[in-house]
């Protein structure tokens, strides 16, 4: 008889605390959505694509707290315009159907596109929550306002003549978003609307007149319009994109909560800062007159969500006396012009010849060795050291102190252009600079993710012009686009 053979099971090794912290939890996040986006979608009769969205910001803080789960970055305050906190907007569709009758799944979809307007809080009751539509023989028009700023939907062929109205917003919203019928249509009665669902569902709503609900601001000053440029519209989204991350999160800086638009001489010049950071981009335009002015985040994000969902199409931008108007298709947004000065950069913006340090790598390798350091990174003070060595010019430490790990530091390859450092004080030729880890990870991330150079060997430029200095962060490519980072004193 031949021996008897024991299998033993093999015993899984088990991961160490570092290995779990440094889990990517932007994988995380994606597996535990997919069922959510999957189910949401088919519920509210929305394309699964458009849940893919997640901003800059959101990705990155992710990437640097692999310790926290979903529910805490979500609870955090992050995550808020991720696929779980913003659902997208969805490609418009033709509504109507029939006299005073409208597709659900339809209307659904243009009340959707008005909740890039947040009116909830507004001090006018009635603004509050609220929203208007206008009827007319042959379109109906949706207007939503915050009293800054507006959007006005045109929906071609409407059939009917119904008295046009002021209603809860989230109600309608809920009503379309919640049924499943093909179609409904509208009545209005005295002081209420009623809307009768194909599967036999009736809801009274109450309504008002439209008398007190602002007019809209474009035909007070559509004497003095005049139309600036055209755009193509996802060319601007990733514009939009490419400043966003810069703006400064404070509401009450107006100047810094913003983004600056400079349209002249055949090209328009986008700039954001927050004071610590500066992004900067310039895009090659016909305009038929110089523009400047400055858009609030909140409408750079409405801006965005619209040119997200009615892509291929050109953006029209025409000039008012307090208003700026962006056409996307049907879709009309017309935003008050911050009353403010953008802060004079020209002297924040580094020469060439003082530049002391000059180097290019690869984007994705800088990124995923920041990244690496995560777990390292102290919770409230977060900073990572750059070093570059004299006698070690073909690599660029980055380094991480923490109290409970200790020092971590990882290497990434350079190729060194220029350097001709030498500090005043000491004479050493070693070279070494804080930064919040976060501000080098959005330049980076941006530039290899958002049409710049996407291949795994997409080079960056580093500019150096000091320790007390900015750092000037470019992408390896023709686009007329930089970064500006301000160190942290050490």
């Amino acid at each position: 008889m031949g021996k008897k053979v024991v299998v033993v099971p093999k015993e899984e090794p088990k991961k160490s605390t570092v290995e779990r912290l440094n889990k990517s939890v932007t994988a995380a996040v994606t597996e535990t959505f997919k069922e959510k986006v999957k189910e949401e979608a088919t519920r509210e009769d929305e394309s699964i694509s458009a849940f893919a969205r997640k901003s800059l910001k959101d990705e990155i803080y992710q990437d640097l707290h692999p310790e926290q789960n979903v529910e805490e970055i979500v609870n955090s305050g992050h995550a808020q315009r991720s696929e779980v906190q913003k659902k997208p907007l969805v490609r418009q569709e033709e509504v109507i159907t029939q006299d005073n009758t409208v597709s659900v799944a339809g209307m659904n979809k243009y009340l959707k596109l008005l909740k890039v307007i947040n009116n909830k809080q507004s001090r006018k009751a009635i603004l509050n929550d609220m929203f208007e539509m206008n009827f007319e023989q042959d379109k109906v028009e949706l207007i939503r306002t915050d009293g800054e700023t507006w959007i006005n939907i045109s929906v071609p062929k409407w059939h009917g003549d119904i008295t046009p109205f002021v209603a809860k917003f989230s109600t309608l919203l809920t009503l379309f978003a919640t049924n499943k019928s093909k179609t409904a249509s509208f009545a209005v009665k005295n002081n209420q609307v009623v809307i009768n669902f194909s599967d036999g569902l009736s809801s009274n709503v109450y309504v008002m007149g439209t008398e007190e609900f602002p007019a809209n601001i474009k035909s007070e000053e559509a004497q003095n319009i005049e139309h600036v440029i055209q755009i193509d519209g996802n060319s601007l989204r990733m514009l939009l994109r490419s400043i966003e991350y810069a703006q400064n999160d404070d509401p009450t800086i107006k100047s810094l909560h913003a983004a600056n638009f400079e349209i002249e001489n055949g090209k328009l010049v986008l700039t954001a800062t927050d004071g610590f950071r500066l992004a900067r981009l310039e895009y090659i335009v016909k305009n038929e007159k110089p523009y400047k002015f400055l858009l609030r985040s909140e409408d750079i994000y409405a801006l965005i969500d619209i040119l997200a969902e009615i892509k291929n199409t050109a953006v029209e931008i025409y000039a008012m006396e307090k208003y700026v108007e962006f056409r996307v298709g049907e879709v009309q947004l017309i935003v008050k012009k911050i009353d403010d000065q953008f802060p004079n950069i020209s002297h924040v913006i580094p020469k060439d010849e003082d530049i002391q340090i000059r180097m290019d790598l690869k984007a994705n390798a800088m990124y995923d060795a920041l990244r690496s350091l995560a777990s390292n990174y102290a919770k409230k003070d977060q900073i990572v050291f750059l070093t570059l060595l004299k006698k070690d010019q073909e690599n660029l430490i980055l380094s991480v102190k923490n109290s409970e790990i200790g020092m971590s530091e990882v290497k990434v390859p350079i190729h060194i252009e220029l350097n001709t450092y030498k500090n005043e004080d000491t004479n050493d030729e070693d070279f070494k600079v804080a930064f919040h880890p976060e501000f080098l990870m959005q330049p980076l991330k941006l530039f290899s993710s958002y049409g710049y150079g996407t291949n795994s060997e997409f080079r960056v430029i580093f500019e150096f012009v000091g320790l007390q200095k900015p750092l000037i962060i470019k992408p390896d490519s023709p686009a007329k686009t930089f970064a500006i980072i301000m160190p942290i004193r050490i």
